[in-house]
C-alpha cells in the first residue's frame, strides 16, 4: 500500500487509513478465535493464538503518519520563520487583506487583554497583602518582596498602557507603542513566545559579549608577559585555560581555578580601572542600561553588585537553592549573567551555588 508523501494533503487520509485497519485486524481477530475454539479438534494444551494479519500494516501507517506529522510541524515552523522575517509594513497589510485572520487577531488580543488585567489585579490584592504585613513590621520572604517589586513596577507601567485602551482607536498604536518600548509593557500583558524569543536575542549579545570579555582577559595578561612580570608563565597557562574553555574542554569552572590567576588582574580588573568598552560590556552582560558616562555606569554596577550579594545571602538565609523552583533558579541566572535556557534543573542549581557562595 503506496501512501504520498505530502505533508499537507494526506495526514487526514493516513489517519482514516489507520483507523479502518485497525477495526478491520481486530474484527478479524476475535472473529477467528471464536472459530478456533468453536470447531477446533486439538486440545486446549497446543492451541495457539493466531497472528494477526495486519500488524505490519499498522506499523507501517502509523510510521507514515509520524513522519507525515514531523514534516506538516516542520513546514509551519518555516512558514512561520519566513512571516517573522518580513518587515512590518507588509506583515500589517497583510493583515488586513484577510477578514477573518483579523477578527481572530482581535479576539485574541481582546482575549489576551482581559487575561492581562485579571491577573493584575489578582497580583494588586495579593501586594496589598504584603504591604500591609511589612506595615505591621514583619519581615518579607524573597518571593514576596520580589512579587511585590515586580507588582509595583506593573502600576508604573499600566498609567500610560492603559490610555491606548480607554482613548477611541488608540489601540491601533499599541503594537507600535510596544516595539519602541518593549519594557513599558506590564508583566501581566506579556506573552511567553515574545518573553523567549527576547530572551534568545540578549543570550547571543550576552555570549559575544562574554566572548569579547575573555579576549580582553587574555590581552592582559599576555601583555604583562611581554613586559617581564614575575606571572609571565602563569599567564601563559591563563591563555591555555582560555582556550580550553571555549572548545568545551575544560569542563565547568570552578571558582578555585578562577581564584589561581586573579593575581594577573589585581589592578586592572576593577571598576575604577575599566575603559568605557568594559563598562558597557559588563552592563549587557548583567541586563544594565548601558547610557551615560564611565561614572554613571559604575555606579549602577556596584549598585547591581550590592543588589545580587543581598540576593545571594537572602537565599542563603531561607535555606539555599534547594527550596527554589525551576522558574526561581532561571531567574537567578538570568539577573547573574548566566546561562538559564535549555540546562537541568540541577544544573542550574550549580551555578546559583557557585554564585552564592563566592570567594
Amino acid at each position: 500500500m503506496r501512501v504520498s508523501r505530502h505533508p499537507v494533503h494526506n495526514v487526514f487520509f493516513a489517519r482514516f487509513a489507520l483507523r479502518i485497519a485497525t477495526r478491520n485486524a481486530t474484527h478479524f481477530y476475535w472473529r477467528s478465535l471464536a472459530s478456533d475454539t468453536k470447531n477446533s479438534i486439538v486440545p486446549p494444551e497446543s492451541t495457539k493464538t493466531p497472528a494477526m494479519p495486519s500488524e505490519n500494516l499498522i506499523k507501517m501507517l502509523r510510521k507514515d503518519l509520524e513522519e507525515q506529522l514531523k514534516l506538516q510541524k516542520k513546514e509551519k515552523r518555516l512558514q512561520l520563520e519566513a512571516k517573522n522575517k518580513q518587515p512590518l509594513p507588509v506583515r500589517v497589510w497583510n493583515k488586513l487583506r484577510d477578514p477573518k485572520g483579523l477578527a481572530r487577531l482581535a479576539w485574541h488580543a481582546l482575549v489576551h487583554t482581559w487575561h492581562g488585567f485579571r491577573l493584575f489585579w489578582l497580583e494588586a490584592r495579593l501586594s496589598a497583602k504584603y504591604v500591609s504585613k511589612l506595615a505591621r513590621g514583619q519581615p518579607l520572604l524573597r518571593k514576596e518582596r520580589q512579587q511585590m517589586i515586580r507588582t509595583s513596577l506593573d502600576v508604573a507601567r499600566l498609567f500610560p498602557f492603559s490610555l491606548f485602551i480607554i482613548v477611541p482607536f488608540m489601540e491601533l498604536l499599541l503594537p507600535f507603542y510596544i516595539k519602541l518600548f518593549p519594557r513599558m509593557m506590564p508583566s501581566t500583558f506579556q506573552d511567553t513566545s515574545d518573553s523567549e524569543q527576547q530572551y534568545k536575542r540578549q543570550l547571543k549579545a550576552k555570549n559575544e559579549t562574554a566572548k569579547f570579555l575573555q579576549d580582553s582577559l587574555e590581552e592582559i595578561a599576555l601583555a604583562r608577559q611581554k613586559q617581564g612580570h614575575a606571572e609571565g608563565a602563569q599567564a601563559i597557562e591563563f591563555a591555555q585555560f582560555l582556550k580550553k574553555i571555549r572548545t568545551g574542554e575544560g569542563g565547568y569552572v570552578n571558582n578555585e581555578e578562577l581564584f589561581k590567576f586573579s593575581k594577573l588582574f589585581e589592578d586592572q580588573l576593577t571598576l575604577d580601572n575599566l575603559s568605557m568598552v568594559h563598562l558597557r560590556a559588563l552592563c549587557r552582560l548583567l541586563g544594565i542600561a548601558q547610557l551615560g558616562t564611565p561614572e554613571i555606569l559604575r555606579f549602577r554596577l556596584r549598585m547591581k553588585l550590592r543588589e545580587l550579594k543581598a540576593d545571594d545571602q537572602l537565599i542563603e538565609r531561607e535555606g539555599g537553592v534547594e527550596v527554589l523552583s525551576a522558574q526561581e533558579l532561571q531567574a537567578a541566572c538570568r539577573a547573574r549573567g548566566m546561562r538559564a535556557l535549555g540546562l537541568s534543573e540541577e544544573r542550574l542549581r550549580q551555578q546559583v551555588g557557585r554564585a552564592e557562595r563566592g570567594p
